[in-house]
């Protein structure tokens, strides 16, 4: 149902306003599903943590421990797409995250400057 609207004397005179062009969601979607049905490369978070915690260790820094990092990493991947499995490391039961390595780079961004200069 349109809307009728009333044209004044003043809105004639005035020029158009200038606005952005709308991107096509169809055009988009149909772009991400091209994208997505290639497999992207995955790396799982004890990977990341491991690789994390040597730079650490290198840098006289102390280790993460993988409760928190999986906390930061739900934190930074919030919204987006990503894989959790439960494993077991010294009879306990640890979650954890397959992502992409573009997500694992994002993760490794927050860490110190000394972990982002070596893996980043």
């Amino acid at each position: 149902m349109r809307k009728k609207f009333k044209k004044s004397a003043q809105n004639e005179t005035q020029q158009p306003r200038k606005t952005k062009p709308i991107r096509d969601d169809r055009k988009s979607a149909q772009i991400y599903r091209v994208q997505s049905s290639f497999p992207a490369a995955t790396i799982d978070s004890q990977t990341l943590l491991k690789m994390v915690n040597e730079v650490r260790k290198l840098c006289s820094e102390k280790p993460v421990r993988n409760n928190d990092f999986i906390a930061r990493v739900k934190d930074e991947l919030e919204g987006e797409t990503y894989e959790i499995f439960v494993g077991q490391k010294n009879g306990a039961e640890i979650d954890i995250i397959t992502m992409t390595y573009k997500q694992a780079l994002r993760v490794a961004a927050r860490e110190s400057k000394a972990v982002r200069r070596s893996l980043v």
